[in-house]
């Protein structure tokens, strides 16, 4: 499903399919129990995820001659509920052609597949999947390219999703010998805006580096001229070292921590451990300092306690112990 950008409310959820009509031009939206959600422009990953899925099924329904159709968005779905469930599913099979007029789909399609985002992900795995199930839909699939998997909601059991992996062969349920293969979904990833961002970025950086390079290197007066090849070519070697160097340092810091984190857990594995009543206190001068308990000298019991757990124990439960064994 495209990203969600609003969800506009009117008397307490009163919108219908009615408002989607009347929506300016280029304007699409969803019903969700009276609520209208705006709908913006979908990714370039959703939409090679949708043409991937949607040839794979046309193609198969072209061999079979039957009379199911498969429709991409934006087609409408009207669900029950008085108009109150105006869905545009990413794609939809329609096996009932008596269901199909000129706006849409009047009723449950028989197969759904949404193509999830991070910001949709709430929507198709909550709204959509109780809207979808509630108006009889056989099959809903949630396809989601960040996490790779295809979950798969069937009406005998909805609330035990199947999920298969990006790589697996998933058969469809409504379709007894229709196989896809997943993994040419694995190989839909396309770079984002702030990854291209960042590389265009670098280059710049790069290039200004390397022109500060250059006129650093011109002599003032002269007509002779610095190879800008040779410049980029230093340039580029010495960032490479720098970097070596840095990664170096990373593994040098990485192993004096792995150093110091054994040194530590050699000496807690010998410690004593945080003592949590005047029981346990007690227990461990009896052990440690029995000589002094057994003479009942309470101020050389209460200095010896207190430097030995000191850290380890809270001053009022030493106290009680030492007065506990000087009755």
């Amino acid at each position: 499903m495209e990203e969600k950008v609003s969800v506009m409310e009117s008397g307490m959820g009163k919108h219908t399919d009615e408002d989607i009509s009347a929506l300016p031009e280029g304007r699409r939206a969803e019903v969700f129990g009276g609520r209208m959600a705006m709908m913006s422009f979908p990714t370039t990953t959703h939409q090679s995820v949708i043409g991937c899925l949607f040839t794979e099924i046309s193609i198969y329904l072209r061999a079979k001659e039957g009379h199911s159709r498969v429709f991409t968005a934006p087609f409408g779905v009207f669900l029950k509920e008085e108009g109150r469930n105006y869905l545009e599913p990413d794609i939809a099979v329609v096996c009932d052609e008596g269901k199909l007029d000129e706006e849409g789909c009047h009723g449950a399609p028989d197969w759904v597949i949404e193509v999830v985002s991070s910001s949709s992900r709430g929507v198709d795995y909550g709204k959509k999947l109780g809207a979808y199930i509630d108006a009889g839909v056989r099959e809903y699939w949630i396809v989601d390219p960040e996490k790779k998997v295809i979950v798969a909601y069937y009406l005998e059991q909805p609330d035990i999703p199947v999920i298969h992996h990006f790589g697996d062969i998933v058969k469809p349920g409504i379709y007894q010998d229709l196989m896809f293969d997943s993994s040419q979904l694995e190989k839909i990833q396309y770079k984002s805006a702030s990854v291209r961002t960042g590389n265009k970025e670098k280059e710049d950086a790069f290039s200004h580096l390397v022109a500060a390079v250059k006129k650093a290197l011109t002599v003032e007066g002269s007509s002779a001229d610095v190879n800008e090849s040779l410049v980029e070519s230093v340039v580029r070697n010495e960032l490479k070292t720098v970097k070596e160097q840095l990664e170096n340092c990373q593994e040098e810091r990485e192993d004096l921590r792995a150093s110091y984190k054994k040194r530590y857990d050699a000496i807690a594995e010998y410690a004593p451990e945080i003592m949590t009543s005047p029981e346990e206190v007690r227990a461990y001068i009896q052990s440690h300092f029995a000589e002094l308990a057994a003479s009942k000298n309470k101020g050389q019991m209460m200095k010896a306690a207190m430097g030995a757990l000191k850290g380890k124990a809270d001053s009022s439960m030493i106290n009680e112990a030492v007065a506990e064994l000087c009755r």
